[in-house]
């Protein structure tokens, strides 16, 4: 083969594999760190004021890690180190964009934090939910979400009719 060819070929398929992670991978910025009001996920939980750090790709909004802004105990099980949600971008435009009540400046430290808390908590809970490799399956029936408690390993899982009030 001729080696523009052989170039030409190699720009295209990095170009791809870039803008198909830009487009299908979860991303965070600074400017989708906010305060949560408070959120009822089910009739069992009631996540009280918290920092949301928001994630997002194509389709909009579908991940969202929640940090308490003071402790909060899980049924008196632990302390609440965070809530790790997947849902689809509709579910987040009823149901999260409504009690978000502020949204932190992107040069705040606290913003980069909460950040850099959110991209561990992806980490640590992404291959629980649906994927295609890296890439995350949101459905419009259901609410996944993991609770993470401080000093206990194991985490709680909760699959959630979406459709909720």
């Amino acid at each position: 083969m001729k080696p523009r060819i052989i170039l030409a070929s190699l720009v295209i398929v990095v170009f791809s594999y870039f803008i198909v992670n830009i487009m299908f991978k979860v991303n965070y910025a600074n400017r989708d760190v906010g305060l949560l009001d408070s959120l009822q996920m089910n009739d069992s939980i009631t996540i009280p004021k918290s920092y949301i750090v928001l994630g997002r790709n194509y389709k909009g909004f579908i991940e969202a890690t929640i940090l308490p802004a003071q402790e909060h105990r899980y049924n008196d099980k632990g302390i609440v180190e965070y809530y790790y949600l997947r849902f689809h971008p509709d579910w987040f435009k009823t149901h999260i964009a409504p009690r978000i009540t502020s949204y932190l400046p992107n040069k705040e430290k606290l913003s980069f934090d909460l950040v850099a808390k959110a991209r561990d908590a992806h980490e640590d809970n992404f291959g629980y939910c649906c994927h295609f490799n890296d890439y995350p399956i949101v459905s419009e029936g259901i609410l996944f979400a993991r609770i993470s408690l401080l000093g206990v390993a194991d985490k709680i899982t909760v699959f959630t009719d979406a459709k909720m009030k």
